[in-house]
């Protein structure tokens, strides 16, 4: 299994399958501050108590952060793949050759961003401008193809043609099925 269907088959269980983005979002976001306090514990434990180190334990917590992960994903209507991509494409600006601490310090943060923006028109999250909330954006299937426009999947206002907005981004995989 590749971490795309990770997602997909994640969400069969999950309790905000078929709730909004921003209650899918809140989900992930407090499951994962959880999982990653029991993920330390088992270090903790072997630390300071004496215990066994329980790499059994460690490793499915890890799984359960990555099911957390697979939420805020599937929240954000972004394929990981996708997100590891653009993580990878980040880096390699900010540490074209490896890891320096000059490099962390002068970041050229402008350049980070267009990567994470998906200059390459691929899915993102943006504030519409009608009903002022961050969700996740669509395309209207009912204007010509060579003039997306922005629709608000909460609202369903219909912005400008996406090719003039420098960081509005279709949802390429929705729009041409």
């Amino acid at each position: 299994m590749n971490i795309d269907e990770y997602v997909e088959l994640a969400q069969r269980t999950s309790a905000t399958k078929d709730a909004h983005p921003l209650v899918k979002m809140d989900h992930a976001q407090i499951g994962l501050t959880t999982e990653v306090g029991e993920f330390a514990d088992p270090i903790k434990k072997a630390k300071f108590y004496n215990k066994p180190y329980d790499p059994i334990n460690a490793a499915e917590e890890i799984g359960d952060i990555f099911w957390y992960l697979a939420e805020a994903c599937a929240a954000l209507k972004i394929k990981p793949s996708e997100i590891l991509k653009r993580n990878i494409e980040k880096l390699k600006v900010r540490y074209p050759n490896k890891y320096s601490d000059y490099n962390a310090e002068n970041r050229n943060l402008e350049k980070e961003r267009e990567i994470l923006e998906g200059k390459d028109n691929k899915p993102a999250i943006m504030p519409c401008k009608a009903c002022n909330t961050i969700n996740y954006l669509g395309c209207d299937k009912n204007v010509p193809s060579d003039t997306w426009s922005i629709v608000c999947t909460l609202c369903n206002a219909i912005g400008p043609p996406a090719r003039l907005l420098s960081t509005a981004i279709l949802l390429w995989d929705d729009c041409n099925k």
